[in-house]
């Protein structure tokens, strides 16, 4: 998890609180208008508009949280063939070593026998 996800989530976060607080005021204005009709109906429709607007943050939100987890995948991805091309390079140039080794070996222990005949 990186600074950018935790932001996202934490921004996710609030918007849910500040969703929850939306919906629990349009309950409190209960579901029959009171004395003043069209207070009634402009604050609804208020919360109402600001609850769908906190719930397309949300969406907009997740969608940006699901880029960035795309982006660090391919980046990690592309680190882990990096990393693969360089094991190999590495397991190629030791098993070369190994050869020119052991083909030294084999040359010193054949100078050795000549020496004590």
């Amino acid at each position: 998890c990186d600074w950018q996800e935790e932001q996202l989530r934490a921004e996710r976060k609030d918007l849910a609180l500040r969703a929850e607080g939306l919906r629990q005021d349009i309950n409190q204005l209960g579901a029959e208008p009171g004395e003043d009709v069209d207070a009634w109906h402009n604050q609804r429709t208020q919360l109402s508009t600001d609850l769908l607007n906190t719930y397309r943050a949300v969406r907009q939100n997740l969608e940006e949280a699901q880029n960035h987890r795309r982006e660090l995948i391919g980046a990690r991805e592309s680190d882990l063939r990096l990393l693969e091309e360089q094991i190999q390079a590495r397991a190629i140039g030791l098993e070369g070593s190994s050869r020119a080794a052991a083909d030294k070996q084999r040359q010193l222990e054949g100078e050795l026998r000549q020496s004590r005949e």
